[in-house]
């Protein structure tokens, strides 16, 4: 249990939490939510992320 993971937050709030974007590689931490589709997708297969932001995007804008 930690507070920045993503089990205590409401479906709903999902997308206004920040910490659930940031993933860190060699050391660099990026927000995922601005990374190319292509990256948002390995992180997502790797489990660093719990969905690919673009996709929701997409869906929002439609």
């Amino acid at each position: 249990m930690d507070y920045l993971t993503d089990e205590w937050i409401l479906p709903s709030r999902l997308d206004d939490f920040q910490a659930i974007g940031m993933i860190e590689v060699n050391g660099f931490i990026f927000d995922a939510r601005k990374l190319p589709y292509e990256l948002q997708s390995i992180a997502y297969e790797k489990g660093l992320i719990p969905y690919i932001p673009a996709d929701r995007k997409e869906k929002a804008d439609s």
